[in-house]
């Protein structure tokens, strides 16, 4: 293990370095055990958190540790731990980039708890070169953000590292963490929302219900709340989009405007419905005035939109920074137990669903 000196307290470099005062020296446990007089596997064992010494021995050390700010050199660490103290975060290209960001920002907020710990990202999806990806890099855990087959998450699991998944709604694999959002209730609330402001018509723009899991869970949400408050549904009132994003929500807007009775959109995900706003602000129809609209997610720009959009907020942050913690703590625990978290959700009311 390498340690580097950056200290001001030159005399008690010399002690055992024999350096000027303008040089910069690397040392190793073994200097450090000299200079605490101890052996070399005392030092490790106290830099590694084992108990084995006496309160005194393992308070000089780590004041000596103190006093010249070494720094532990990860790479050298993970050779005799066999660990790397890297955590892998895999997703698929068609995440949306603002909740991509919210979500990452959650990650590395909650890594801070770690210091020694650092995440690689990649958007590989096929099983072999996700497997090498893995193996090249000796990863020590893996997060997936979507929807993975359960058939490349058990190919996975083969290589014995902790595995959690982000809204991922496949058939749970024994032994695999899970972190999700009470995503059907939030379609429910989203559209009871609308249906309280006395919205009888109430459109859904969405992805594709047969092939995103995520989006068909909160499509429940809405035609229960339809089906609780004496609503038919309506299939011509259900528009999807095989994409999400901008563009895409701009002609969900204009399949919209062709149907006048429509006086509310639940929107699925935020980024369609900020295509939808930009689109109907130029109808006669004006938001919140002649209809409503509400999205999902509680991305950042729906503070920026004209009017600001009202939404679901699924906890993106939160999700990123409860993933992070619960892989790291099941690594350096060596916890086998499986953990599932569900993320609360809650209504974001702003301009476009206030009248």
């Amino acid at each position: 293990m390498i340690f580097f000196i950056y200290t001001n307290n030159v005399d008690l470099v010399k002690r055992f370095t024999k350096v000027g005062d303008n040089d910069l020296k690397k040392i190793t446990i073994k200097d450090i055990a000299k200079l605490a007089g101890v052996s070399p596997s005392t030092v490790s064992n106290v830099i590694n958190g084992v108990s084995k010494c006496s309160t005194d021995t393992r308070d000089n050390i780590l004041a000596l540790i103190e006093e010249l700010n070494y720094k532990p050199n990860i790479t050298a660490k993970s050779l005799v731990t066999k660990r790397s103290k890297l955590i892998g975060f895999v997703f698929k290209q068609d995440n949306e980039n603002s909740f991509l960001q919210n979500l990452l920002y959650g990650i590395q907020s909650g890594i801070k708890n770690f210091p020694e710990y650092d995440i690689i990202t990649t958007n590989i999806n096929n099983s072999y070169n996700l497997e090498e990806w893995i193996t090249k890099r000796n990863l020590d855990g893996i997060i997936f953000l979507g929807m993975f087959s359960s058939n490349l998450i058990s190919k996975i699991q083969r290589l014995n590292i902790p595995i959690l998944l982000i809204d991922n709604y496949f058939e749970q694999i024994p032994n695999i963490n899970y972190v999700y959002s009470e995503d059907t209730l939030g379609g429910y609330l989203a559209t009871e929302h609308l249906i309280k402001k006395k919205c009888k018509h109430i459109a859904l723009a969405t992805g594709s219900l047969k092939e995103n899991e995520l989006f068909f869970r909160r499509y429940l949400g809405y035609k229960s709340a339809l089906e609780d408050y004496g609503i038919k549904l309506d299939g011509n009132l259900i528009f999807e989009s095989k994409h999400i994003d901008f563009n895409s929500g701009k002609i969900l807007g204009e399949l919209i405007t062709q149907n006048k009775n429509i006086d509310g959109i639940v929107s699925l995900a935020d980024i369609l419905a900020i295509g939808i706003i930009k689109r109907l602000n130029k109808e006669y129809n004006k938001i919140p005035d002649d209809i409503l609209i509400i999205g999902f997610d509680n991305i950042p720009g729906c503070e920026y939109t004209t009017p600001q959009l009202s939404t679901i907020d699924q906890g993106i942050y939160e999700k990123g920074y409860k993933s992070i913690n619960i892989l790291i703590n099941k690594i350096e625990n060596n916890n086998k137990d499986s953990i599932e978290v569900q993320i609360p959700i809650k209504i974001i009311e702003r301009e476009s669903t206030k009248k």
